[in-house]
């Protein structure tokens, strides 16, 4: 039996996806490495459901061997902060179709100051207290930034940051992941193999409506030996700038470690409510060395 019989039952016709997103008449709800992202309500059998559709564009460097990969592993790998995989099509397009989060991307919300110290310390708090022992050196980073913010709690520091208070059914009630997911998929393709993901960003954390994350975009994963502390060489490195961890951009070595400084940048970034990344007289300014040499200097309170 090949791979695609044990498949067979995700797949769709393309005439479904057709009548469900206007046949790509919709305006587009996001895009990334992959392709476009629309939004569109899938009838089949068993009823109608909203849902994402991702469709693959070439021109954006990824193709037939992210298309499967995505497919092979989450039909595989179940947790619940993990994109759920619905369905796929490759009839003349290559379609992707995936449970809808309503809320979008992280992303999205690290620019929003109406968010208070409380409600941002509250989710990085949520991303380590279930994995403590796994990630003990991110902790301590939370607790300095926790110190850091406590020394900042009068009023006029507050107003000048431009945090206000806000209801607390927003954003402060989401958790970015629970960050075992990343020890669960280490070893989760069986005893001897597990996964990295290599491309953890916040554009790649998606929200439901209840503000739980889900991870998503595994075309750039890798399935290694869970016991080896890193994998081999390898030629073309990937990832998003900014994210990557700068040993494997240096030497094209990566392992379940590279995952990790990944999710850190995530979670300096919702703790200093801001991308890792900004553009000064067009120029890109990565911020992340900036987050780094603060936290090795005790001088947190300035990148808040």
């Amino acid at each position: 039996m090949s791979f695609m019989d044990d498949l067979k039952y995700l797949k769709i016709s393309l005439k479904c996806i057709q009548a469900a997103t206007n046949n790509f008449g919709d305006k587009p709800i996001g895009s990334g490495g992959f392709g476009d992202v629309y939004k569109g309500e899938l009838i089949l059998q068993k009823g109608a459901r909203m849902v994402a559709f991702k469709r693959l564009n070439r021109k954006f460097g990824q193709g037939d061997v992210e298309f499967w990969k995505e497919i092979i592993l989450l039909s595989e790998l179940k947790h619940k902060n993990l994109a759920t995989l619905l369905h796929f099509c490759n009839e003349d397009k290559e379609i992707l179709v995936y449970m809808y989060a309503s809320r979008g991307s992280l992303d999205k919300y690290l620019g929003d100051t109406s968010l208070t110290w409380t409600q941002h310390l509250d989710i990085s708090n949520r991303c380590l207290n279930r994995d403590h022992k796994e990630r003990p050196h991110m902790v301590e980073v939370v607790k300095e930034l926790e110190a850091a913010i406590h020394q900042q709690q009068d009023a006029s520091v507050l107003q000048s940051h431009g945090r206000v208070s806000t209801p607390q059914n927003s954003f402060g009630r989401y958790n970015i992941g629970h960050s075992q997911l990343f020890s669960q998929l280490s070893n989760r393709m069986g005893r001897q193999k597990g996964v990295i993901h290599r491309n953890i960003t916040s554009a790649n954390i998606l929200l439901d409506e209840n503000w739980s994350a889900k991870i998503t975009d595994f075309g750039m994963s890798k399935v290694v030996s869970s016991d080896e502390p890193q994998t081999d060489h390898i030629d073309n490195i990937v990832g998003t700038i900014g994210y990557c961890d700068l040993s494997y951009m240096e030497t094209g070595i990566f392992s379940k470690k590279s995952d990790v400084y990944s999710f850190g940048v995530v979670l300096f970034e919702v703790m200093c409510g801001r991308l890792r990344c900004d553009f000064d007289d067009g120029q890109l300014n990565l911020l992340v060395h900036k987050w780094m040499k603060a936290y090795d200097q005790k001088r947190l309170s300035e990148i808040l």
